[in-house]
């Protein structure tokens, strides 16, 4: 039974997690859905058991939650906001476990929500939302085990395990994460010994066994997919093994990670090495080594290496606890000064634009400007299909263009199960790019006329992108 001491610390965690819950969803009805999330919002339309890029619960996390608030920009976040907020109990209950008190824990934990990464990602409908409360509980299970804990907490981990499989592939670091731990940790290898891991590890099995088969079913394109991002070929290209663009992609990455850290929240975990011996660091410290091998291989994304990020805050909170105590206050109020400070700044920056950034490379931009795809619908009423060459392009036009029907398909990713467009006439829909107009899209048709070219801007009126917009006849795929 939780300590009568404790429940100050809880209500007032509970309260910060309600509130900043509500300002995320009325921030989510404010901006614009990212290509990937109107990608999932139409796999959510074709529910299945397997999809080309990704385990499916995102998709079935959207479909339940446009069932509750229709096909709105709440409705494709909604369920992803709420999880978010939940993720704040299990860091909790980690700090708890490795020592904080209840006070510190509850800082640490409300210190995590307010990060970039958690924080602005909390908005958007990716796998990542999920796999993040996941990866918080399986945390939390090992760090209960390794204080010689019930053994219900192999069970815990088996759960979240099996339903992590159905979140993103790389719910598979939690196996390491177990082996990680119990070479640190006794009681986690006496625990090896009893029957209880062995069973958990077969109610994982059950629970994952569903996906596997399914995805090996359609031949494994998810799996596919993502080993070819990993190894740097997607869409035929291959990423040279070149010493100057791998260092170039390792300093990227920690530069980013310093940043989406924020350089306080950074400093204070690299002075809290001693304190982080724990096993707890491996929460942060293994999303980071993985991301960090595949840069040599690939163009690591930012994203993959910050899973980890609320561990993160953590760590900063129980190192600031050990400083004399003006000092630890100074640092807890530095950290949560800077922290604030720069999601603040990233949140404005996503509705009124005033970070100097290029439009065109600017990452929030990219949850703009899609609505200039409503304008494309007229041309498209009178052809047999609308073909796009990237899925980002198809599944905004689906999404803008969500009260009307169409045919729609792209060239590099499988749209949907019914996306094979019917031969005929198309319009087809490129995004200019630095090396010029896309052939794939002409070598699908026998003859094609550009009608028009679309400038899709920012709300500063910058140009994001430009798409080229042409009639094909006699297309077919």
């Amino acid at each position: 039974m939780q300590h009568i001491d404790d429940r100050p610390y809880l209500i007032g965690l509970g309260l910060f997690i309600v509130l900043t819950t509500a300002f995320r969803l009325w921030f989510a009805a404010y901006i614009g859905l990212a290509p990937d999330e109107a990608y999932y919002w139409q796999w959510s339309k074709h529910l299945a058991l397997s999809y080309p890029d990704h385990p499916p619960l995102v998709a079935w996390l959207i479909r339940g939650g446009t069932l509750v608030a229709g096909d709105t920009r709440v409705g494709v976040r909604l369920l992803f906001v709420l999880i978010a907020g939940i993720g704040g109990i299990p860091l909790y209950v980690l700090g708890k476990a490795v020592g904080l008190s209840a006070k510190r824990a509850a800082v640490g934990a409300m210190l995590a929500l307010l990060l970039p990464i958690p924080a602005v990602g909390a908005i958007i409908a990716t796998p990542d939302t999920p796999l993040a409360l996941i990866w918080l509980i399986s945390l939390m299970a090992l760090a209960r085990l390794a204080d010689a804990d019930a053994p219900r907490h192999w069970y815990i981990l088996a759960l979240a395990l099996g339903c992590g499989v159905w979140t993103k592939h790389t719910a598979h670091l939690i196996l390491i994460l177990v082996v990680l731990y119990a070479i640190g940790s006794k009681p986690i290898r006496a625990g090896l010994r009893t029957v209880h891991p062995w069973i958990a590890g077969g109610v994982a099995l059950a629970l994952a066994l569903p996906y596997y088969l399914a995805d090996l079913g359609s031949k494994a394109p998810a799996l596919a997919f993502q080993f070819s991002h990993l190894l740097g070929r997607l869409d035929g290209a291959t990423t040279p093994f070149d010493l100057t663009a791998i260092t170039g992609r390792l300093a990227g990455l920690i530069a980013g990670q310093i940043g989406l850290l924020t350089p306080l929240v950074a400093v204070a975990i690299v002075k809290a090495v001693v304190w982080a011996k724990k096993n707890v660091i491996w929460g942060l410290i293994l999303p980071m080594l993985v991301t960090g091998m595949s840069a040599l291989l690939t163009h690591p994304e930012q994203n993959w290496a910050s899973l980890g990020h609320p561990v993160g805050a953590v760590i900063a909170i129980a190192w600031a606890g050990t400083l004399q105590s003006a000092t630890g206050r100074a640092w807890r109020l530095g950290l949560f000064a800077s922290v604030l400070a720069i999601t603040t700044a990233i949140h404005v920056h996503a509705r009124y634009p005033f970070i100097p950034l290029n439009a065109r490379t600017d990452p929030v931009a990219r949850l703009w400007a899609w609505q200039g795809m409503t304008h494309l619908a007229h041309l498209a009423e009178e052809t047999d299909a609308v073909v796009c060459d990237t899925y980002g392009l198809a599944a905004q036009f689906a999404w803008h263009n969500r009260a009307r029907s169409f045919s729609i398909a792209s060239l590099d990713r499988p749209f949907n199960p019914t996306s094979n467009p019917p031969p005929g006439t198309w319009l087809l829909i490129d995004e200019e790019k630095s090396d010029g107009e896309n052939d794939r899209l002409k070598a699908r048709c026998t003859h094609i006329e550009q009608i028009s070219r679309h400038h899709l801007k920012r709300s500063d009126n910058a140009v994001v992108r430009v798409l080229s917009i042409y009639r094909g006849t006699r297309c077919r795929l």
